[in-house]
C-alpha cells in the first residue's frame, strides 16, 4: 500500500522541460536537494517540477516525490522554489480544501 501511494505521488509531479536531455534514470537517493541555497557547483537548469498538494500534505513527502521524478529524468539535483496558492475545492458544504502548488527546478551538473 505504501508503495502504491508513493508511486501515485510521483505521477502527480508535472515536469515542464526547459531543455531536452537524454540521461539514464538514477536512484532518488542520488538526487541532491537544495532547500535554502543553490549548489556551489556549476549546473544547468533542465526543467520545472510542480506538485499540487492538499492542506494535509507533508512538505517532506512533497520534496521526496519531486526527487523521485527528478531521478526518473536523470537529474543530479533539485532546487526548491517555494509554493503558491492553487485552487480551492469544496469537500462538502461546510469544508473547503485549499490546494498549493509546490515547485522545484531540476538540474544537472556541468562537467
Amino acid at each position: 500500500m505504501a508503495l502504491l501511494s508513493a508511486c501515485a505521488g510521483v505521477e502527480r509531479v508535472r515536469y515542464s522541460p526547459l531543455v531536452v536531455i537524454d540521461r539514464p534514470a538514477r536512484s532518488p537517493s542520488q538526487v541532491e536537494t537544495f532547500l535554502t541555497q543553490r549548489p556551489s557547483r556549476a549546473y544547468q537548469e533542465i526543467g520545472v517540477l510542480t506538485y499540487r498538494a492538499g492542506t494535509a500534505a507533508k512538505y517532506v513527502d512533497v520534496v521526496q516525490y519531486m526527487r523521485e521524478k527528478a531521478a526518473q529524468l536523470g537529474a543530479d539535483g533539485i532546487i526548491t522554489m517555494g509554493s503558491s496558492v492553487g485552487p480551492n475545492m469544496a469537500v462538502d458544504e461546510d469544508v473547503i480544501l485549499t490546494k498549493r502548488d509546490f515547485q522545484a527546478m531540476a538540474i544537472i551538473y556541468k562537467k
